[in-house]
């Protein structure tokens, strides 16, 4: 039988693996959108980086699409 304290530490590092793997995506996402957008547009201003560097996943979701049809950095941003 597991302990308490063991059952605490299973649950720890369950956590922390989750947190890990959503935290890769996110980086991922970030270098993808960066590439793209600077195929697009060319070099990025720096608080354009910035920007994305510590966006929410779900604005990186949504600043991607917008790669299709925006035709300026501020039409992916806005």
């Amino acid at each position: 039988m597991t302990s308490t304290a063991e059952q605490y530490i299973q649950r720890g590092r369950g956590e922390g693996l989750q947190q890990g793997v959503q935290q890769g995506r996110r980086q991922s996402q970030a270098a993808t959108l960066t590439r793209l957008l600077t195929q697009k547009f060319g070099p990025l201003p720096e608080h354009h980086q910035d920007r994305i560097q510590h966006a929410t996943t779900d604005e990186l979701d949504t600043w991607t699409d917008r790669i299709l049809t925006a035709s300026t950095l501020e039409g992916i941003f806005r």
